[in-house]
């Protein structure tokens, strides 16, 4: 597995972050509300999960990394 530096971790996780904010501004609430479909709904909400599964695995690693640091 790769071992990132703790400052990275938290560059990355800072990143990430940013860009869920960006992309959860970016849905289209009327089609969320009101999908034709389920394909219209998962292609609207798609980016927005990938970068929510993103932040939860950074959190998670980076806290790992700052109680290793911390033993």
């Amino acid at each position: 597995m790769i071992k990132l530096p703790k400052k990275i971790a938290f560059i990355l996780l800072i990143i990430v972050t940013i860009l869920l904010a960006i992309t959860f501004t970016n849905i289209d609430w009327n089609i969320v509300n009101n999908p034709g479909s389920n394909y219209e709904l998962f292609k609207e909400i798609r980016e927005p999960i990938l970068f929510l599964i993103l932040v939860t695995f950074y959190i998670k690693y980076y806290v790992r990394i700052l109680n290793n640091e911390k033993k």
